[in-house]
């Protein structure tokens, strides 16, 4: 079992996660987070149990040319990943995925403060050979 932080949740053994963006409306923050804060920019920044889990399933070169079409995926005014594109993307890997042995999922949460909002979005990536009924509740596809 993982933890992601900025998740808050704990991920099931099998699952790993690939952060793509933060986006933040009328909260204090010490930086501007509007837009991307981290993304698939650059493909040697995976996250090693995301690597470790690609590699196994032999599925690396499929990630990075999922990432690369997300990357270049339209952006909203502000440059933020538009969630129906991403949807689509992920629909369009996932059977490749699946062969593979791996499920993928585009999640997005929103979370609502007095003072304003914060957005993640991230993709999922299950080992089906751990996680055969794996579904997480912050899925968009």
């Amino acid at each position: 079992m993982a933890t992601a932080g900025w998740l808050k949740k704990t991920l099931p053994l099998g699952v790993v996660v690939t952060h793509l963006e933060m986006t933040t409306f009328g909260l204090k923050v010490k930086k501007n987070t509007s837009g991307p804060a981290s993304g698939p920019t650059k493909l040697d920044t995976i996250p090693s149990d995301v690597q470790a889990l690609m590699e196994e399933k032999q599925a690396l070169d499929l990630y990075n040319e999922l990432l690369v079409e997300v990357g270049k995926s339209p952006k909203d005014t502000l440059g933020n990943y538009l969630k129906r594109e991403v949807q689509c993307l992920v629909s369009k890997f996932k059977a490749k995925f699946i062969e593979k042995g791996v499920n993928v999922f585009f999640c997005m949460k929103k979370d609502v403060y007095e003072e304003g909002w914060q957005t993640h979005k991230w993709l999922e990536f299950s080992d089906t050979t751990e996680q055969k009924e794996y579904f997480p509740p912050e899925s968009q596809c």
